[in-house]
């Protein structure tokens, strides 16, 4: 399994960067969803205003640092705290299997490399947000 602690977000130039908008949907696919890990993603062209999903479901914004590094920021404002729990637990994510972006993601953030490999990534928090930053293969 691949552990992936550094870099952490705080050392990205998040802010200077290109974002592109997903619905992430949480759980496992092999479990239909249910779960911890990433399910699904796909792309948005522009934020919902007013939107009510399921509490797996998220608008994350998605950001890629040197071809190698997928950060993905999750706003606390409409996320299930349910899910932050399960999902977060002492700020970090497992990812138990492999997750395979889907090739309209790639073409947004203009990336060849499309493979989250399965591993545990560090989380953190601040006021407004959970930001994960994890490998890319």
């Amino acid at each position: 399994m691949f552990i992936q602690n550094k870099p952490s977000v705080s050392s990205l130039g998040v802010e200077r960067r290109h974002w592109t908008l997903a619905e992430v949907v949480f759980g496992s696919p092999k479990k239909n969803c249910a779960g911890v890990g990433i399910c699904s993603m796909n792309p948005l062209i522009q934020e919902p205003t007013n939107y009510a999903f399921p509490c797996q479901k998220v608008i994350a914004q998605l950001m890629v640092e040197k071809q190698q590094l997928l950060l993905l920021r999750l706003s606390k404002q409409g996320l299930c705290p349910h899910l932050a729990m399960r999902q977060f637990p002492k700020n970090k994510f497992i990812l138990k299997t492999n997750f395979k972006l889907p090739a309209s993601i790639c073409a947004r953030l203009n990336i060849q490399k499309d493979l989250i490999p399965a591993g545990t990534y560090s989380v953190e928090e601040n006021e407004e947000s959970y930001c994960i930053c994890m490998a890319l293969v």
